[in-house]
């Protein structure tokens, strides 16, 4: 970024300079130039001044989800989150994902644990991002500094992060993947004609931007990811329930759950009342 910030500075000096071999007219060309320069520096200062992303959910996160994250859902419950460290996620970036995640799924009503602390947990979370691929052309950028960012840069990735869900012995219960891709795009040209387009022709859930970007995804991963934990729990909860249920009589009927006749009923192989056995049909 640096080196960026010195090419803008050089670009306007040059421009600066022709006022002592041109006309009045170029002097003023070269004026405007240089504070167009300025601007574009100042760009490169103001994080997010003129850029734009797109995001795509691929794998996993496409598929909808039922539950509100954002209301109580895990109350009772207690989780034990943990976000292993990748080639894409460094220490510190696992650890402020960890946090996150701990923060929304304690907002739905959960105990939450993480590997420092002690006690037993009903589930354990383990997260574990990777990169699929980036594009990104560095030629990109003297372009469109020439051309005052009216030419866009654009750079494009995609994540992977897989979903492990076990219980407190360590059997898996749920294992999920989840991809987004993202597509980054850097110029006053484009970011001028996105917001054209945000304001005269998208509606609100197809605005494009960073809030959006946040938005979305945010929406999209933590629905989702509470989606497979409740679903988790709802299976181990009906299995539960089939194991108590287990050699008792099912409500509404005369049969028990274990297969064995009620009382009065014959016996699997037995005519019933009033029927004639095999022996005693006529010939």
């Amino acid at each position: 970024m640096d080196v960026l910030r010195e090419a803008v500075v050089r670009f306007s000096k040059i421009l600066l300079k022709t006022k002592h071999r041109t006309s009045a007219w170029a002097h003023s060309g070269a004026v405007a130039g240089a504070i167009a320069g300025a601007a574009v520096g100042a760009c490169f200062v103001c994080s997010g001044c003129i850029t734009v992303t797109h995001y795509q959910p691929l794998g996993g996160l496409q598929r909808g989800y039922a539950i509100d994250y954002k209301q109580v859902n895990f109350s009772g419950l207690t989780l034990r989150v943990a976000c292993t460290e990748s080639e894409l996620v460094n220490a510190s970036m696992a650890d402020r994902l960890c946090e996150r995640v701990r923060r929304t799924f304690e907002a739905q009503g959960a105990k939450i644990l993480d590997d420092e602390t002690s006690g037993a947990e009903d589930y354990r979370i383990t997260l574990a991002a990777k990169g699929l691929y980036l594009f990104r052309n560095q030629w990109m950028w003297p372009v469109s500094i020439v051309l005052f960012t009216l030419f866009p840069v654009e750079q494009e990735w995609a994540i992977e992060q897989n979903i492990l869900v076990t219980r407190a012995d360590g059997t898996p219960v749920a294992r999920k993947t989840f991809q987004a891709r993202f597509v980054w795009y850097w110029g006053a040209g484009y970011w001028a004609l996105n917001k054209l387009f945000n304001v005269a022709v998208r509606s609100e859930g197809e605005k494009a931007g960073e809030a959006m970007v946040r938005r979305d995804f945010s929406r999209d991963y933590y629905g989702n990811l509470a989606q497979i934990v409740y679903n988790a729990r709802a299976s181990d909860t009906f299995r539960g329930f089939a194991r108590e249920v287990k050699g008792t009589e099912l409500p509404g009927t005369d049969v028990p759950a274990d297969g064995a006749p009620a009382d009065g009923a014959p016996a699997d192989g037995a005519p019933a009342d009033g029927a004639r056995s095999d022996s005693e049909a006529a010939p």
